[in-house]
């Protein structure tokens, strides 16, 4: 989907990079000269520069829900552009701290961004439409990923140390969640927010990597299935079927994990240097899947097509 002889960069699938109808997607590219929020139109393939950044952090490209404008970091600033005017506002700028996560509510009215810092995580809450910003949290080092919950106040985030917990966005019941032993590589809500869908590494490491399930109410844990040696993945829209990323160095492929049987399928070869960037992810209506690789030089998006191998889930 883009050339190789340029940088281009695909936010992770929480972040909804790709339009509800498939018809266009949002990634950081410098084609330009330098890392620019750009939209390219899946239809023509035609890509288009829309921001003016001076340090755009590309992975902090987040799709707002109702795909109008989009969020992101440009150095310690939070901000907030309008795809059709391409007019950039600033919601936040932090005193010394860098903006590391941004992440958007269901709803679209709050945009959430973690500032880090002297060894420790601010998680602040913004106004989407302008106005005075709060400090959800405090915690010392890296909050990794925080997630908006699809149905109520509650937010989903990683630490260094593999550890998984949830806040709700006024701060209060921050708390570990009590996962399988070892180390939580990647995790995402259930399409209905009840739950958490994670991956995690075992302590032993002759032992494969899993994706289980979480219920956040009552505490139950159990496995979804067991993968071979998965260390990124993402759901489609109805959690049917899991996109993974293989990190074997014999075989770096991206697989479908179809959740009903428990059994994969390899679709193609990532071949990429860092597993983890890959951020392999079904479109909205799981017809395409999307994927980063620097396989043939600098870090390109690939699309193929999989309407063939998954059923078409609705994007409303």
């Amino acid at each position: 989907m883009t050339e190789p002889a340029y940088s281009s960069y695909l936010p992770p699938v929480h972040n909804r990079p790709v339009a509800r109808r498939g018809g266009f997607f949002v990634y950081a590219s410098d084609r330009s000269g330098s890392l620019q929020v750009t939209r390219m139109d899946l239809r023509s393939g035609d890509s288009e520069a829309l921001s003016g950044c001076v340090a755009l952090r590309p992975y902090t490209i987040c799709l707002a829900p109702d795909e109008r404008s989009v969020y992101y970091a440009d150095g310690r600033a939070v901000m907030q552009l309008m795809i059709g005017s391409r007019r950039a506002r600033k919601l936040l700028e932090t005193a010394g701290g860098e903006i590391t996560q941004v992440q958007v509510s269901q709803d679209g009215r709050y945009v959430f961004a973690v500032e880090y810092g002297g060894g420790s995580s601010l998680l602040r809450r913004l106004p989407a439409g302008g106005g005075t910003a709060s400090v959800v949290f405090q915690t010392s080092g890296r909050i990794l990923d925080p997630l908006c919950d699809p149905r109520r106040t509650l937010l989903l985030y990683r630490k260094e140390d593999g550890s998984l917990w949830s806040v709700h966005t006024n701060g209060q019941q921050n708390r570990r969640l009590n996962t399988a032993p070892g180390r939580v590589l990647r995790a995402h809500f259930s399409p209905d927010g009840h739950a958490a869908l994670y991956l995690v590494a075992s302590p032993d490491p002759t032992r494969p990597t899993a994706i289980r399930e979480h219920v956040l109410d009552s505490g139950a844990d159990q496995q979804v299935a067991v993968t071979s040696r998965f260390v990124d993945f993402s759901p489609n829209a109805n959690a049917s079927v899991f996109a993974g990323v293989s990190g074997s160095i014999a075989q770096p492929t991206i697989l479908m994990l179809v959740r009903s049987v428990k059994r994969e399928l390899t679709l193609c070869e990532h071949r990429s240097s860092n597993p983890e960037s890959v951020h392999a992810q079904f479109s909205p209506n799981s017809q395409r899947l999307l994927f980063q690789s620097d396989r043939h030089g600098k870090p390109a998006i690939y699309m193929m097509n999989v309407e063939r191998l998954v059923e078409r889930t609705e994007t409303e």
